[in-house]
């Protein structure tokens, strides 16, 4: 026991504790930012997105988890992550509606159908746009879960993420070309400008 009446209280004296969380529970960004990797990534950001909010939970609840294979196999996880995140917002005084159940359904279901669009007899032109109608169902469904987490982490608008790195403009850059390629080869076909190879020999 020590008894120096003379040493000032130690309790006082100790700094603040500096092990809280410093990462958000969910995966803040920007909700343009959003959209535009969404979209001129095709949906690979959706790995990504998946990822980081996965990764988030990990470190804020200490759960053991693989934040990777809930990525990738995202649509397994969607209804769980979405419940999370509602059940933060819930704790907010805030008037954004959403239906985390809603929007995890269809998500699920636009990103299974949009897998099968390419074997759906018809044109290039027509498959190409169920596909991106139902990516588009996608990007809304992920959007109003974006808007939810951003509003449930204290940061509406998502400013501390809203700047792109190099790695999002390569994507980007990446992605547009794609799209490029593959609005010329549609539009190709349509015109018939693309020709059948000669097989006859």
């Amino acid at each position: 026991m020590d008894n120096d009446i003379y040493k000032p209280p130690q309790s006082e004296l100790e700094p603040p504790s500096t092990e809280e969380k410093s990462e958000s529970e969910f995966y803040v960004v920007a909700v343009q930012k959003f959209l535009l990797l969404s979209i001129l990534t095709l949906g690979i950001y959706f790995i990504y997105w998946f990822y980081q909010n996965w990764k988030n939970q990990m470190m804020a609840t200490g759960e053991k988890m693989l934040p990777v294979m809930r990525a990738i196999f995202s649509i397994f996880f969607t209804f769980p992550l979405f419940q999370r995140i509602d059940s933060k917002l819930q704790q907010k005084e805030t008037d954004y509606v959403w239906s985390a159940t809603g929007m995890a359904i269809l998500y699920i279901v636009t990103s299974i159908i949009g897998q099968f669009t390419s074997y759906m007899e018809g044109s290039v032109a027509m498959q190409m746009t169920m596909t991106l109608g139902f990516f588009a169902f996608s990007v809304y469904a992920l959007y109003k879960a974006q808007v939810a987490i951003n509003i449930a982490c204290d940061d509406p608008k998502g400013t501390t993420n809203s700047a792109y790195s190099g790695a999002n403009i390569l994507w980007m850059v990446v992605g547009t070309a794609f799209i490029l390629l593959a609005i010329f080869g549609t539009y190709a076909e349509t015109a018939g400008l693309l020709v059948e190879p000669n097989t006859n020999y």
